[in-house]
């Protein structure tokens, strides 16, 4: 079941009127899914906002609406779901009408469920998606050629949109750059914008990018250009504060973006949509890509520590020391800082008090990024795992790893790696470490790893974008 069913079931559910074998599909899938356990207690408050509001209060007409409405949207229903649908959408329509005629109204928000807004997966560097894959990467439904290397497309994903960064059609000594909008299901050029100049291609997974509100946020190496996604329209230019001079990271969540200087030496916030500035300050080194989780920014200074900003005003909450020296990325998901650094040092930290916990060297962690669990960080990317707690490999599927230069991709409890005996070969991993599923010829050279958006996966490389469709099992 993905979100837009269990949406759809969602007033039912609070209606109670779903059959044991929907329910238990249901309730399998508010496990792994937040925002539709959020769509059901509002279904739920709706209803007892309704029921606490008198028969008088009810519209006249408000049954032949319910059930013109039902029929409709009835006649879109899968087969074997019928009679369950026709109960949800009715009592959907119910829901609504009510809800507008005694005053409830929502805020509008963003798809929560099936797409992709940060280079990385979230601004936490995790690589994780909340979206549980439902079934295995079987068939290439499109693909498109994109001009440029690898490290150049960064792929995200928004409503029915797939957004890629590619070379300028003509490369001069100004540099520049250009965004592609793919259909996510026909894979149609929605729109393309180029820039003239500026530093667009960084380091393969480096965030420059981001989507908050509608909107890609994405830095030239001065300052950050914010393109509305419906049109690719350029809508305004942020700069950076004076004493950074430049913006090279960055990341976003709730109107703000985070950025470093490219140089590193300056950490600063700034408000999406009027690029004030909210608070700048020395990092005293020279971070190279930091984490935004739990409202603190991560940084590690290259000198051998690191530091947590709290995101809201930029003060200093711990300084750790121990972190891995030189350029390094930083992770953090939920308690845990993961620190990589180009000599493949790997070093994890407490998000409480900045204590290390364990530092080890694996060969290959930096090129191959990371991915980051419930107490586990999936590295070589994806073939191997090790426990956060204590550095301990719990297991190692080494024999699948060629080319290993993409980062895993955490969906659920499954774990997709682009990697195998096959160069491009896109394998599905269980949590233990049980190969599920091997896809061949992928994308070759997916260096920009696979995302995970609508129920499809979307993978990167060797100038090529692809869409692959998922079949559930059985």
């Amino acid at each position: 079941m993905n979100c837009r069913e269990a949406r759809e079931l969602a007033a039912a559910a609070a209606f109670g009127d779903l059959d044991d074998a929907l329910r238990d599909e249901f309730d399998a899938h508010l496990r792994e899914c937040d925002d539709c356990r959020r769509a059901l207690e509002e279904s739920r408050q709706v209803l007892q906002a309704i029921s606490g509001s008198g028969a008088a209060c009810t519209p006249p007409d408000l049954a032949a609406r319910t059930t013109a409405a039902g029929r409709r949207r009835l006649k879109l229903a899968r087969r074997r779901r019928r009679l369950a649908y026709a109960h949800a959408l009715a009592a959907a329509a119910a829901l609504v009408l009510v809800a507008t005629w005694i005053g409830v109204t929502r805020s509008p928000r963003e798809e929560p469920c099936g797409c992709w807004r940060y280079v990385a997966g979230d601004p936490g560097n995790s690589r994780h998606s909340d979206y549980a894959l439902q079934g295995t990467p079987d068939q290439v439904l499109w693909e498109r050629r994109v001009q440029g290397m690898a490290g150049a497309y960064k792929p995200l994903a928004w409503k029915r949109l797939i957004i890629v960064g590619a070379h300028p059609r003509r490369k001069t000594h100004r540099g520049g750059g250009r965004l592609l909008a793919f259909d996510s299901v026909t894979g149609e050029l929605r729109w393309q914008r180029d820039f003239a100049s500026g530093d667009f291609y960084k380091a393969k997974s480096f965030p420059d990018r981001c989507i908050l509100d509608g909107v890609l946020y994405v830095t030239d190496g001065h300052s950050c250009r914010a393109v509305e996604l419906a049109s690719g329209r350029q809508i305004r230019r942020i700069e950076p504060p004076a004493e950074a001079g430049s913006w090279g990271y960055l990341t976003g969540r709730e109107g703000r973006l985070y950025g470093l200087s490219r140089n590193g030496r300056t950490a600063f916030c700034v408000d999406a949509a009027g690029g004030r500035t909210l608070w700048s300050r020395a990092t005293g080194g020279r971070p190279f890509v930091a984490a935004l989780a739990g409202g603190r920014l991560y940084l590690s200074d290259g000198n051998g520590a690191l530091l947590a900003l709290e995101a809201a005003s930029g003060n200093r909450l711990w300084r750790g020391e121990g972190s891995p020296r030189g350029k390094a990325s930083v992770h953090a998901c939920k308690g845990h800082v993961l620190v990589i650094n180009g000599n493949d040092e790997v070093a994890a930290f407490s998000t409480a008090t900045g204590a290390r916990r364990w530092k080890r060297r694996i060969e290959g962690a930096f090129a191959s990024g990371a991915a980051l669990g419930e107490g586990v960080a999936y590295l070589l990317a994806g073939t191997a795992a090790v426990a956060l707690s204590d550095g301990r490999l719990i297991w190692n599927r080494g024999e699948d790893a060629n080319g290993l230069c993409s980062a895993p991709t955490l969906t659920g409890n499954r774990i997709l790696a682009a990697a195998g005996r096959e160069a491009g070969s896109l394998n599905v991993f269980a949590a233990t470490g049980r190969v599920e599923a091997s896809f061949g010829g992928a994308a070759r050279r997916a260096c920009d790893g696979a995302i995970v958006a609508g129920g499809r996966v979307y993978a990167v490389g060797g100038g090529t974008l692809r869409a692959l469709r998922c079949t559930e099992p059985g």
